[in-house]
């Protein structure tokens, strides 16, 4: 007998792989699908005016150029972006005070870095 909880596991698994294979299938658009994970989970300490660490996240430009830490997005290569560093992880750092980022807005992200 399958244990139910681990039918709704699978199930939430596929769903993520399903929305990350559709990211990578498809161009990400900044204003479309970064822009608005960026504004409501990032934007309050990582804008034009705070720019907490040295880092505004408020335009692409804005991100690909970093901050104090260094460049926060290596175009093309996600597993070389602090970014993803900071909020994937058992330890992830970002966003301060909030709930971690879901794993669709990671892969977003992801898919976003990669292209």
């Amino acid at each position: 007998m399958v244990c139910l909880p681990s039918l709704i596991r699978a199930a939430v698994l596929w769903a993520i792989l399903a929305a990350a294979a559709r990211l990578s299938a498809d161009e990400v658009s900044f204003e479309k699908a970064i822009a608005p994970i960026f504004s409501a989970r990032c934007l309050s300490c990582h804008n034009r005016e705070l720019r907490e660490g040295g880092l505004s996240l408020a335009t692409a430009a804005d991100a690909k150029a970093g901050g104090d830490s260094g460049q926060a997005i290596v175009a093309g290569k996600p597993g070389e972006s602090l970014l993803l560093d900071y909020v994937t992880g058992p330890d992830a750092q970002m966003p301060k005070e909030d709930d971690p980022l879901s794993d669709v807005e990671v892969a977003t992200i992801r898919a976003w870095i990669a292209e």
